[in-house]
């Protein structure tokens, strides 16, 4: 049950994880699948908590003693086992994924933060030498002004 104090942390935690326009796309992408992945934990929750209520109401209809509704309990609750250790593999499944799409995404982060420092460092490389060159075209055009005026 939610209390207003979780609402407020949902709330908080829904704000956080919903993409901003500064956000890269893979920001986006980890942001949607992280949300995804607590929706599917929040079934296999439900899941379990429909399971629980199975079991209570089969150990109020064993105190009964109503062999037909416990065999019917039984089979409810074998299906919602069933259906949480589907749900648990699936969760499990696409929290793996998630992890191994956020180790490769880090990965190419680095990579790619490499390359812009590289990149950068290469222009300031570029930067200088011409600098350089516009001060030597500078003496060249000066001596080469100064070689006419002789001329003439």
């Amino acid at each position: 049950m939610y209390t207003n104090n979780n609402l407020d942390e949902e709330e908080d935690e829904k704000s956080r994880l919903k993409p901003s326009a500064t956000d890269s796309p893979l920001v986006t992408t980890y942001k949607s699948q992280i949300w995804d992945f607590k929706r599917k934990i929040q079934s296999y929750e439900e899941a379990l908590r429909q399971r629980d209520e199975c079991i209570s109401q089969l150990r109020s209809q064993i105190v009964d003693g109503d062999e037909g509704d416990y065999d019917a309990a039984v089979s409810n609750i074998r299906l919602g086992m069933q259906r949480s250790r589907e749900q648990v593999r699936t969760a499990i499944s696409d929290r793996d994924y998630a992890e191994s799409v956020a180790a490769a995404s880090k990965e190419q982060l680095k990579h790619g933060e490499a390359a812009w420092k590289e990149s950068e460092d290469n222009l300031r490389r570029q930067t200088v030498p011409l600098d350089e060159y516009e001060g030597r075209l500078k003496d060249v055009r000066e001596e080469y002004n100064d070689k006419i005026t002789k001329i003439r």
